[in-house]
């Protein structure tokens, strides 16, 4: 189990104790079928909230517009790294409440 007393122990284990009585290549096969079926609904959520967030931006264009470009603004001056995501803070807005 993932949970056991206060001990948090990693889902990828987890599922390796799941199919513990399979064979080998078995147990590899479905362990390897459930971490591609846990990362392809991620990605399928990610999906659905950037629409989501893409259509609250473009129906209240009057409203987001010019905190959007305020985001992107503040990004362009600085080079292209990953620490930039944390400055838009708009955007990050947008984003939660599309998700909300």
């Amino acid at each position: 189990p993932i949970w056991e007393g206060d001990d948090v122990r990693d889902n990828l284990s987890s599922l390796h104790e799941m199919y513990a009585d399979l064979p080998d290549a078995e147990r590899f096969h479905r362990v390897a079928l459930n971490v591609f079926q846990f990362h392809l609904a991620s990605q399928a959520n990610l999906y659905a909230a950037m629409s989501w967030t893409l259509i609250n931006i473009l129906l209240h264009e009057d409203t987001c517009l010019e905190g959007v470009l305020r985001d992107v603004r503040r990004g362009e001056t600085r080079e292209e790294d990953v620490s930039v995501l944390d400055d838009l803070d708009f955007i990050d807005s947008v984003v939660h409440e599309s998700l909300r």
